[in-house]
């Protein structure tokens, strides 16, 4: 009888600490080469179908070691928005560290950033392609483990 109390508590704890985020439509991080993030390496992404007209935000997840040389990283972000074939592009900034080298992101040895892009409505029904290459002067970037899009409905004030 302990045994099952024990079971139950722990099933619900585990419930309650994993709950997901509704809002959340799109969240896919893809791996970068070992040897480094090379320019010519797109990272594609693909939302097949939006299913309500409103309006999004998105953001560009990193994943990234302390292999990293540089104290930023730049990448061009592109969306094109389908039936329309709208293409938007945007040219974010990471600061991965400090002046003393120290990073930025959340971790311990594969440090997280989250870079909100940009917010648009969508219709229901659209369709978004999203590349994202970066915009660094070094051919091959090592240090970047994960390059990731995330997409969340925004909740409406209720002034």
């Amino acid at each position: 009888m302990r045994k099952a109390f024990a079971t139950i508590a722990l099933l619900t704890a585990i419930m309650a600490n994993s709950s997901c985020d509704d809002n959340i439509i799109y969240d896919k991080y893809l791996h970068t080469d070992i040897r480094g993030w090379g320019k010519n390496e797109v990272m594609e992404y693909t939302v097949d179908s939006i299913n309500e007209t409103a309006t999004y935000q998105m953001a560009l997840g990193l994943r990234i070691n302390d292999t990293y040389p540089f104290q930023n990283l730049n990448i061009f972000v592109s969306q094109t928005i389908y039936p329309g074939n709208i293409t938007y592009t945007d040219t974010v900034t990471c600061r991965v560290t400090d002046r003393q080298g120290k990073m930025k992101g959340s971790g311990v040895s594969l440090y997280q950033y989250l870079l909100p892009i940009t917010t648009h409505t969508y219709e229901k029904g659209d369709s978004i392609r999203v590349r994202v290459i970066h915009n660094m002067k070094r051919e091959v970037l090592p240090g970047i483990a994960d390059v990731g899009i995330k997409i969340t409905k925004q909740q409406k004030d209720n002034k």
